[in-house]
């Protein structure tokens, strides 16, 4: 009981029980308080004066009776630490604040000082990412700590916060298992599972261990975010008594066994998101009741078998992805699914034609191609399947189309001319497919928003289409492997944001001239990062001018050609070049001392030209390299001992040259080998 004096009156005040209707049980004290009568009546002991005088005093009396009630209601609340913001250790309950105070201690890192107010000096309420309920102010309604890259563990006592609506600490390094949060110490005080609504513990990374069932008790949970953690375990069945829940996120964890069946009771569930993790099995047919589904992410699992037939029901849903399974099939029919605006079905090995009735799907955003009207569609993604027939020529119609990816199946045909009414187009993969024709002359033109052009692993034949130089945007071009012809162009200089031109693997032509010209076109492309032009017919020198090619360029393939001459020293420019091929031409040569100035090299192949002399000892310089292809050249002398010092090389391949000589001892060294051929040469001696 604590005392408060008021205009010369003792008030005395019982603390409030700690229930759900403290306010009702403070009502009937607040008016025996109003009701009280002073030790001497004000009016009663005024004097005798005349009548005027005693209804100013009357009025006087009555208005200081008003104004004591109401600095008595405001001590009162005050006494109550209603409207205080905080609870203090004396006139509340302190209990929230002695187990935050409890989990701070657990905190091994907090980078940002954030922390730094949870102290007993500071309100409760004013502490960093903790709200106060509104009736009850010195509980904690709501901890927010997400993305302030906390570290440590998450202790038990985060469990007494029994008013607790919503908890978010994700985003941290929180290590550990997790607690029960269910195990209350304060029964009386209330209860956690009839209070808590959202629970995130997301992207924390080291969270491990299997989700305590306990949490299974938590009924009004509405929204569970567990998801990139280390959370392990087989079935979930705790899932099932979640009966609120309408957003469940167990992504990028290490869940095992089948997709618990219990999901299916979720009725209310909205969102579904259990990609990468290791669930197997078949994709469980209930799923299919779960009628307000509008996310569902099963992607980077083992899922195998066919997609369920009942997913089609799933009316409302908006989003589904089930790329990279095992699922086998045909795709069944989801005619139903009008609200769809993601699907994703890549890597998987779904078999046949995409079902027609797709057509109906007209908000379709990242889908098979279908044919129809797919007006709100922006993706069209189904790599890695074994998906036949040609490229639906209506998909033309979609004017928002921004990806279409259809991407190693089994396709046919040509590129329907539609295509080129796709002018928001950013991404065109059709590679590793049976596609053919020629190039279509304007795709430049009409397709001038390109990004990512790949066209690799088809049967395309003709020349590179020269509006492609209209593509200011283009960063990557892949056509390598197809049957493409012609000169040599100049325009790709005019690509200024290229970062990859892979034509290898084609019969494009070059001259001298016509390589001098379009290497120095090619400095222009200043993000240059890859460069493949190997088995071609490119003949002739190589300029000088190829040390002019971007700093940048990190792989360059000139093999395969009939490139003759020597390699000019200016090649040694190209310092963060990782990969050189410049196997299988006419080149020709003794010492290769610009070799040395490639410092970042790791992969180096010189097989089958003409090069003679000794090996260059500059080599043993690329303390990186991992890979040193020098077979069927000309090369003469002793094996050079300091090659024993290249501790990265996995492949030495220095076969059918004139070498003599002992095999060093410093060979031994190499620890990392995996293949050596040292065979068609003149070695004597021992193997070291």
């Amino acid at each position: 009981m604590s005392e408060c004096e008021v205009c010369g009156y003792n008030v005395h005040v019982e603390p409030v029980l700690n229930g759900d209707d403290q306010l009702s049980e403070i009502a009937p004290e607040l008016q025996r308080v109003l009701r009280f009568e002073p030790e001497v009546s004000s009016v009663a002991a005024l004097p005798d004066i005349n009548s005027a005088n005693r209804v100013r005093a009357k009025a006087l009396s009555s208005a200081s009776g008003e104004f004591a009630a109401m600095l008595l209601l405001f001590v009162l609340l005050l006494c109550y630490g209603i409207g205080s913001g905080h609870g203090s250790p004396v006139h509340g309950y302190n209990g929230d604040m002695l187990s935050l105070l409890d989990f701070k201690r657990a905190i091994t890192k907090d980078p940002n000082g954030t922390l730094a107010s949870w102290n007993t000096s500071t309100p409760l309420c004013r502490w960093f990412g903790v709200a106060c309920n509104r009736w009850h102010p010195w509980r904690v309604a709501s901890l927010e700590l997400a993305g302030l890259n906390l570290e440590g563990e998450i202790t038990p006592s985060i469990g007494n916060l029994t008013f607790l609506r919503s908890l978010d600490l994700s985003m941290n390094g929180f290590s550990g298992r997790l607690p029960p949060l269910s195990h209350l110490h304060r029964l009386e005080i209330g209860n956690l599972s009839a209070n808590l609504h959202y629970l995130s513990l997301g992207r924390n990374h080291l969270l491990s261990g299997i989700v305590p069932p306990t949490i299974g008790n938590l009924h009004n949970l509405a929204v569970l975010l567990l998801e990139s953690n280390n959370l392990t375990g087989g079935t979930q069945e705790w899932l099932g008594n979640l009966a609120s829940l309408g957003g469940l996120y167990l992504s990028d964890n290490r869940f095992t066994g089948t997709i618990p069946l219990s999901i299916s009771n979720l009725s209310y569930l909205e969102n579904l998101a259990l990609a990468d993790n290791a669930f197997s099995g078949h994709p469980p047919r209930a799923m299919g009741n779960l009628k307000q589904l509008t996310e569902l992410d099963l992607s980077y699992n083992n899922l195998d078998g066919d997609v369920p037939s009942s997913f089609g029901n799933l009316s409302q849903l908006k989003h589904l992805d089930l790329s990279n399974n095992k699922l086998r099939g045909r795709l069944p029919p989801l005619s139903r699914l009008h609200r769809l605006e993601v699907l994703d079905l890549g890597w998987n090995s779904l078999h046949d034609t995409i079902p027609d009735t797709l057509a109906n799907c007209s908000h379709l955003r990242t889908v098979p191609p279908a044919l129809g009207n797919l007006t709100h569609l922006e993706k069209i993604h189904l790599c890695f399947n074994n998906l036949s027939g040609g490229i639906p020529a209506d998909l033309g119609k979609l004017s928002n189309l921004s990806d279409l990816s259809l991407g190693s199946n089994s396709l046919s045909g040509g590129i329907p001319q539609s295509l080129l009414n796709l002018s928001s187009l950013q991404v065109l993969d059709l590679a590793q497919n049976l596609l053919g024709g020629a190039l279509p002359l304007n795709i430049g033109d009409a397709l001038s928003r390109l990004q990512w052009l790949t066209l690799d692993y088809n049967m395309f034949y003709g020349h590179v289409p020269a509006s492609l130089g209209n593509c200011s945007q283009l960063e990557e071009i892949s056509l390598s492997s197809n049957n493409l012809s012609g000169l040599l162009p100049s325009f790709f200089g005019k690509l200024q944001k290229l970062h990859i031109l892979d034509l290898a693997r084609n019969r494009v032509e070059a001259s001298n001239k016509k390589i001098w010209e379009f290497v120095s076109a090619l400095a222009n492309c200043t993000l240059l990062g890859e460069l493949a032009l190997s088995n071609n017919q490119l003949r002739g020198v190589i300029p000088n001018q190829i040390g002019n090619l971007s700093a940048n360029l990190g792989e360059l393939f000139l093999g395969g050609n009939h490139l003759s001459g020597i390699v000019p020293p200016t090649i040694g420019n190209l310092q963060n070049l990782v990969i050189l091929d410049l196997q299988s031409n006419d080149l020709t040569g003794t010492t290769h001392e610009w070799l040395g100035q490639l410092t970042n090299l790791q992969e180096l192949q010189l097989s089958h030209n003409n090069f003679v002399g000794s090996i260059p000892l500059s080599v043993s310089n690329l303390s990186y390299l991992g890979t040193l292809w020098l077979a069927d050249n000309g090369f003469s002398g002793p094996l050079p001992p300091p090659l024993g010092n290249l501790r990265h090389l996995e492949e030495l391949d220095l076969s059918q040259n004139n070498l003599d000589g002992y095999i060093p001892s410093s060979f031994a060294n190499l620890g990392r080998l995996r293949h050596l051929n040292l065979s068609g040469n003149n070695l004597r001696g021992i193997i070291p």
